[in-house]
């Protein structure tokens, strides 16, 4: 469940068309960033006005939100009564009368100078406010105004040249927005790495057995599944590094039982599916297939792993199917272009990423990607009935799909296959890059046929 997030809009009633953008500003982040907060704002002009009370008793404390706005232009607001039933109304340093803005300021600050909490943000609008010039009363009154927010200002912000707090001036409306939307940004998405922090210092919780035995980890094992950090880590930059060359492909080279499956679906996968991990991409889709999956048509069994699965969980990619079209469809597709297959996995895709901005699922700039693993791929060459020219077609297809620049693709492979794959020059091609360094088996050793794009396994 997200986090609350709320931001209190404290001002005069001087600046209503800012109030109001600063609140669609707000339901704007809340839609982006909706899958980190529930965000949302707080304006006093919506609470109920009871006869019972002092208007401001029913106004939560400022302090109790997480970001708390300042708006202020040529006024600073009513003076509140110095005690009421529900609380006392005094400045920081214990002065009355003060103005609700003063108070409400000076609440948040108090806390923030004690707790660390809330965030404050403070902007001036520095345009000419409007005097009348033929009514001396009001005349009077917006002086008076002017001169009580001038001292505010010199107690908390700058006094004679000093600058004691941080603040933003503005003359315009949009000048205002844009400055205010790229504050809020950058607060949310500090909030947003601490989030990460914790959850990774946050211990799991698991409820089932946490030996596999002879079975691989999978996906939902990821909070069982410890060790190999390193190599976790270097295996997921060198595959963004693929990706950054044009040709986001990944090989997984090992013994049998090394682990190389555990490893993959177990940790790199999770690790490169969590929120931002890359720059611009959201993996919000992952698929894994094995060639035995179909062993009469590993095309086929392709395609009928890529369209099944549970989007909401972020299994399969079903929107890769039109009315009317199923499995073989696609697969008649992917035989016709295995060499750029990319154009109906862009297509899909890209409703994926429209569908998950609405919902603020990814951020504006994300666009949401497949990660595709290729299980057991010696199952190439072990396959009855196998071709030469089947075991291409396939490594074709996957190349065209990892130079989509929508799938990205990690494949697994036997160290004691590597010897037939080297045979095969579409193979050679895919898998060259600065790879992960080889990881010794138990006694220590190295392969000395690993491919450069690969990561031999223990």
């Amino acid at each position: 469940m997200p986090q609350r997030l709320r931001v209190f809009i404290s001002s005069p009633g001087d600046v209503p068309a800012k109030r109001l953008r600063a609140a669609l500003i707000v339901d704007k982040l809340a839609q982006e960033y909706r899958r980190f907060f529930l965000l949302d704002s707080y304006r006093w002009e919506y609470e109920p006005m009871l006869a019972s009370g002092h208007f401001q008793d029913a106004i939560e404390l400022p302090s109790a939100a997480d970001i708390v706005l300042l708006i202020l232009w040529s006024r600073l607001g009513t003076s509140l009564p110095e005690q009421t039933a529900v609380r006392a109304y005094r400045g920081i340093d214990g002065r009355v009368p003060v103005t609700g803005t003063e108070w409400e300021y000076e609440d948040a600050l108090q806390a923030a100078r004690a707790h660390g909490a809330p965030d404050l943000l403070a902007y001036r609008n520095i345009s000419h406010p409007a005097i009348d010039p033929l009514d001396a009363h009001a005349r009077a009154q917006s002086l008076a105004q002017l001169e009580a927010l001038e001292a505010f200002w010199q107690r908390h912000f700058a006094d004679r040249g000093v600058l004691l707090a941080a603040y933003e001036q503005y003359q315009t409306l949009e000048e205002f927005a844009q400055r205010l939307e790229q504050a809020l940004r950058k607060l949310i998405e500090r909030r947003i790495a601490a989030l990460a922090r914790d959850q990774a210092q946050t211990a799991p919780t698991w409820t089932g057995a946490p030996f596999r035995g002879l079975e691989a980890y999978k996906f939902e094992h990821a909070p069982i599944f410890f060790g190999r950090d390193g190599l976790v880590a270097r295996a997921a930059e060198q595959l963004v590094a693929q990706a950054h060359r044009g040709t986001a492909f990944l090989l997984v080279c090992g013994p049998s039982g090394s682990g190389k499956s555990s490893l993959v679906k177990a940790a790199l996968v999770p690790r490169l599916m969590k929120p931002q991990r890359i720059t611009g991409t959201a993996f919000l889709r992952r698929v894994v297939f094995r060639p035995g999956d179909d062993p009469q048509d590993i095309i086929l069994g392709l395609a009928e792993a890529l369209t099944r699965g549970a989007p909401a969980e972020g299994t399969g990619l079903p929107e890769l199917l039109g009315p009317g079209q199923d499995a073989h469809t696609l697969a008649a597709h992917l035989r016709t272009a295995v060499d750029a297959p990319g154009y109906v996995f862009t297509g899909a895709l890209g409703r994926v990423t429209q569908e998950a901005r609405q919902h603020g699922y990814i951020l504006a700039f994300e666009k949401a990607q497949l990660l595709l693993v290729v299980d057991q791929l010696e199952e190439l060459f072990t396959l009855p009935g196998m071709s030469a020219e089947d075991r291409c077609m396939v490594i074709r297809l996957l190349a065209g799909l990892a130079r989509s620049g929508a799938v990205w693709v990690v494949a697994t492979l036997r160290a004691d296959f590597w010897h037939r794959a080297a045979d095969m020059p579409d193979m050679m091609a895919l898998a060259q890059g600065y790879g992960p360094p080889a990881i010794p088996d138990s006694r220590g050793r190295r392969s000395r046929r690993t491919p450069l794009g690969a990561s031999e396994m223990p």
